[in-house]
């Protein structure tokens, strides 16, 4: 019978460095390198032949008829109007016909559209915060497509303070 084993001895010198193995196989290729320098650019080609047009595409399904041209026709509210001072007035020209004439609105025999006189393209006009100086007869203007003068129209508004 043996007795029991004994503890781990120290660890030994390092030993000496092996030989070189064989060189192996070349392996795969890396990444490609930078671009080298750019020459300047060649002479542009020659225009090539044109080729023979396709076949006719399917005729469409022939569209609505357009609106028939109309004489304008003017409708205005109110036609007077009596403002306190400091209140506003609002007078509304409606248009129609085709082509669709625009509007602008002036003031007759007077001084032009202060500030705090508003109107848009659809004929409407706004004054707010009426004076003394303000009472008048204001009248629009329309003009057709196609015509370079203005046509003044006999419909007037009025208005007293």
């Amino acid at each position: 019978m043996q007795g029991p084993k004994g503890s781990r001895g120290k660890r030994g010198s390092r030993g000496a460095t092996g030989r070189r193995g064989s060189r192996g196989d070349g392996g795969e290729p890396g990444p490609h390198g930078k671009q080298g320098i750019t020459g300047p650019p060649g002479q542009k080609g020659e225009q090539g032949i044109q080729g023979v047009p396709g076949p006719r595409g399917i005729p469409g399904a022939k569209g609505e008829p357009g609106e028939s041209i109309s004489p304008p026709t003017v409708v205005i509210s109110p036609m007077n109007q009596t403002v306190i001072e400091n209140q506003s007035a609002l007078f509304q020209c409606s248009v129609s016909g085709n082509p669709r004439p625009t509007l602008t609105w002036l003031r007759e025999n007077g001084p032009p559209l202060k500030s705090h006189f508003h109107f848009d393209r659809d004929g409407r006009l706004e004054l707010s915060h009426v004076t003394l100086d303000d009472a008048g007869e204001y009248l629009f203007w329309k003009q057709l497509a196609g015509h370079r003068k203005p046509d003044c129209s006999d419909d007037r508004k009025r208005y007293e303070v």
